[in-house]
């Protein structure tokens, strides 16, 4: 669960792909069944009044970085507090897709600079900048990590 400077809040849930989140994402009924599966499988991925149901509360505008790429929101019943669902194959603050900047990111951790890769993969020395600066946004602490084997299709 993330929480940006607006108050806006996020829930991070392991679609398979993108073909996957889009075959679901107008169909109320398969995503509500999709969401459902993984709070019993982790409910720690999800705020504490979601076992008192939610309803979807539209999606969010689309996103021209990103070809059109639009989330889902949900309110929890309980709360009346909304959240967003991002698919864990999109980046915060929808930036890149995390297959998109994968190799680049590898790269940063050793200190390859910025030039070097707007060379290597394109863009400009700013967006890889802005790309590195934004793993900082999210504190650690209350950052749920999970091995990616216990994630399965849940449809």
């Amino acid at each position: 669960m993330e929480k940006n400077k607006k108050g806006a809040k996020s829930i991070c849930l392991p679609f398979s792909d993108k073909s996957n989140y889009k075959s679901i994402f107008f169909d109320n009924e398969k995503l509500r069944t999709f969401i459902n599966n993984l709070y019993n499988l982790h409910p720690e991925l999800f705020p504490k009044d979601f076992e008192r149901g939610f309803i979807f509360r539209g999606s969010t505008e689309c996103s021209k970085k990103q070809n059109s790429f639009q989330m889902r929101r949900i309110e929890l019943k309980a709360s009346e507090e909304v959240y967003q669902i991002r698919p864990s194959f999109m980046m915060p603050y929808m930036v890149a897709y995390t297959n998109d900047i994968e190799k680049a990111v590898y790269l940063m951790r050793f200190g390859v600079p910025f030039y070097a890769l707007t060379y290597v993969f394109g863009h400009n020395d700013m967006y890889w900048y802005r790309i590195h600066n934004s793993f900082g946004r999210n504190p650690i602490v209350g950052t749920t990590v999970k091995s990616p084997k216990s994630y399965q299709c849940i449809l």
